[in-house]
């Protein structure tokens, strides 16, 4: 059974040799076989840990490896449209995938739904913006 809670979001400032990113996404958070865990639909990324805290600084781990990586080899903006997000080209900016869109496209995401264990979720639209 889902429950809203707090809101749950990624959030912080992450510095790559190529770009800078500010970044706000939405998580799900649930404890599986006594692991809490926090995971990013529209990222498809997900960190672990025995506390909640630990598995927030595991997401930020693989959260900044992910933006490390993918602005390195500049596949970032392709990895993004790979996972449903929409580009702006007026302004730059990239707009994550709705909810609903990730529930049809995520076999994952639906079954953490489905399963009906309690998560927390937070309903925030989900941006990325990319400065040099």
């Amino acid at each position: 059974m889902a429950k809203t809670a707090k809101k749950l979001t990624a959030k912080g400032t992450f510095k790559t040799k190529k770009a800078k990113f500010e970044v706000q996404v939405p998580v799900f958070e649930f404890t599986e076989d006594d692991v809490e865990i926090i995971y990013c639909p529209s990222l498809d990324l997900s960190g672990y840990g025995r506390t909640l805290k630990e598995a927030e600084r595991s997401f930020e781990i693989v959260l900044g490896e992910f933006l490390d990586y993918t602005t390195t080899k500049g596949t970032l903006i392709k990895e993004l449209k790979s996972l449903g997000w929409k580009t702006k080209a007026h302004n730059a900016s990239i707009k994550g995938p709705e909810l609903s869109a990730l529930l049809v496209s995520n076999e994952l995401l639906r079954g953490i739904v489905n399963a009906q264990k309690d998560f927390r979720v937070t309903q925030r639209p989900i941006h990325l913006s990319i400065a040099a």
